[in-house]
């Protein structure tokens, strides 16, 4: 819809994963999460890679960093959703 009336250009966010890609790291590289890939690719690895000059030192900061990201996403999810859920059962009575 943003293309259509505000003339953004957009990209999908997957290219159909499960049904065409042709190894597990097709699957994660190129077809998986266009956007994620791309953040942590120009914002974690290859700062780190430029950095650090080692291919390993990136590699190793963007899967700790995509970690974080997904631990903090299952705390909101559960934690905060559980504690929000307490306490209006708890003010109810």
């Amino acid at each position: 819809l943003a293309h259509l009336f505000a003339r953004i250009q957009s990209f999908p966010m997957t290219d159909s994963p499960i049904f065409r890609s042709t190894s597990p790291s097709d699957f994660w590289g190129n077809r998986w999460n266009h956007l994620v890939h791309e953040g942590l690719k120009q914002g974690v690895h290859k700062p780190v890679r430029r950095y650090t000059s080692s291919k390993w030192a990136g590699t190793v900061a963007t899967f700790l960093v995509s970690g974080i990201l997904h631990e903090y996403v299952w705390y909101v999810l559960f934690y905060v959703a559980s504690f929000d859920n307490n306490n209006n059962n708890n003010n109810n009575n």
